[in-house]
């Protein structure tokens, strides 16, 4: 399945900001990021999809999803610190959902650290 990129984007931002965990040697996040980190998606990684409110629609929630991702630290911006996210591939549990591609993440901001 492949992700319209909003959805990606979405996708991504509730994925990373609590659920990946360096492969290997890696030692941290952000050392890992730095030079092009493979990260594994943690146990307690969930996947969300549908509308939020004010719309109500009905939102599918998916806890266990499975998969790894690179990350490397892309040129710098005066507010953020932005990755790029590649080499995306993620299994969502109890669908034959599977989720491939490549993006953006960027923390930062003017006033307070957002993701």
């Amino acid at each position: 399945m492949r992700l319209r990129p909003h959805l990606f984007v979405m996708s991504v931002m509730i994925l990373l900001a609590a659920a990946a965990v360096p492969v290997a040697a890696q030692t941290s996040p952000d050392a890992g990021a730095l030079h092009g980190g493979l990260y594994r998606l943690s146990t307690e990684t969930s996947f969300e999809e549908g509308c939020f409110a004010p719309c109500l629609c009905p939102i599918r929630i998916a806890s266990g999803v499975l998969g790894t991702f690179r990350m490397t630290e892309a040129a710098p911006d005066p507010l953020f610190q932005i990755f790029d996210v590649t080499e995306v591939n993620w299994i969502v549990p109890g669908t034959e959902d599977r989720v491939t591609g490549s993006g953006t993440y960027r923390i930062g901001g003017e006033f307070a650290r957002m993701h």
